[in-house]
């Protein structure tokens, strides 16, 4: 697919769909932090329950950029 000095960057693309559609099905399905969300929401209000959320998104982008940085991996080491 994408590739310099004869060094492919990204996987085949079959392999990439694959990955994609199950990223995708892994965010639609809820989990445990939909359940949280809905549940303050239901005992303490709309406006928590808004923070609830925002809040998860901001420490999934922290998440998520710490991974692009290679820090899971370090972390795991």
């Amino acid at each position: 697919m994408l590739g310099i000095a004869g060094i492919e960057l990204l996987p085949p693309l079959p392999a990439f769909l694959a990955f994609a559609a199950a990223g995708l099905a892994l965010n639609i399905v809820p989990g445990t932090d939909m359940t949280f969300v809905i549940a303050t929401a239901a005992g303490s209000g709309r406006r928590n329950g808004i923070v609830a959320a925002l809040g998860i998104g901001a420490g999934t982008l922290v998440h998520v950029c710490a991974a692009v940085l290679g820090l899971s991996a370090i972390l795991a080491a």
